[in-house]
């Protein structure tokens, strides 16, 4: 969930945490893969060269881990304090640090190593993934 603005009232709303992605599960040698590009809705595969880029394995099995009973991505959900994260979005992008704190309003607290100190940070908790991931 994450909150927009329209007609000047915050509107809570659910959003797509991979924005025009879907993850689909090919053989490439045996299935049509060509034929998904041409399926409505879909701007085209990730490609490697001539052929489609595979995710790392286990990278959807993870996702659907930090799923709750309703299908929505919260990466929070299982993020521990001192566990070591990546920021995936925002001014922080790819950027690793420590979680200090989370809090109740979705927001966590990650100290980032910059100028030989720790910068405490505050994110979107859904910005906040673990750092393997």
């Amino acid at each position: 969930m994450r909150f927009v603005t329209h007609a000047r009232r915050k509107i809570e709303r659910q959003l797509p945490f991979f924005p025009g992605y879907m993850f689909v599960l090919l053989d490439l040698e045996r299935d049509r893969w060509r034929a998904v590009n041409g399926t409505m809705g879909v701007r085209g595969l990730v490609m490697q060269g001539e052929k489609p880029l595979p995710c790392p394995v286990g990278l959807v099995e993870k996702l659907q881990s930090f799923s709750d009973e309703n299908g929505i991505f919260n990466p929070v959900f299982d993020l521990k304090m001192g566990a070591s994260v990546r920021i995936v979005s925002g001014p922080f992008a790819d950027a690793i640090g420590n979680l200090a704190c989370l809090d109740g309003a979705g927001r966590v607290r990650v100290l980032l190593q910059m100028m030989h100190s720790e910068i405490p940070v505050i994110v979107d908790g859904r910005a906040v993934v673990p750092e393997g991931l």
